[in-house]
Parts: structure tokens; sequence; C-alpha cells
């Protein structure tokens, strides 16, 4: 699955070929609404700024490795949360 906002970019016949090829589900958020990427869009900046502006340059199979790291080791049991009332994903499912 590939989810995205309606740029250009991702509408261009060469993308659509690309996933096609791959048999790879688009997904696009609806036209002029912004907030159906929001969670997204939070994840990504929150990630590119506490994880990645720390990394050099990695392979594919690295940097998936580093985002699993990321995701299990940080983001969800650790990174608190403003919208779960500050605390993490992990210590919320624990007391909901």
């Amino acid at each position: 699955m590939f989810h995205s906002d309606q740029g250009i970019q991702y509408r261009a016949l060469e993308t659509i070929r690309w996933h096609r090829k791959r048999k790879i589900k688009v997904s696009m958020s609806r036209k002029g609404n912004c907030w159906d990427n929001a969670c997204s869009e939070s994840f990504f900046a929150q990630y590119k700024k506490e994880w990645m502006n720390n990394l050099d340059q990695f392979s594919r199979q690295e940097m998936t490795m580093q985002s699993r790291i990321y995701i299990d080791t940080y983001y969800n049991p650790v990174r608190r949360h403003g919208t779960l009332g500050g605390v993490s994903p992990m210590h919320f499912e624990l007391i909901n």
C-alpha cells in the first residue's frame, strides 16, 4: 500500500506504471482535504527530526532496520504523544 496526497509527482504516468508493475495498491487523500494525511505527516515529521537527521546514508536494508528500531524501541514504547495525554502508545494501551 502506498498512500500519498494528490501531488503531481504521485499522479505522473511513470509513477503509476511503477506501482502497477509491482502490484502496489495506491491510495490518495481526498482533494483539498489536508486532514486526511495529518497523522502520517506528523509521524514522518517526527521520524525525520528525531531519528533520520542523526543517520548517514544507508542502504535500503539498513534503513528498513533503522525504521523498525525507531518504531519498536522508541516511538511506541517510549515517546510521549500529546494526543494520548502525554503517554506513549504502549502505556496508553495498558491503561485503557
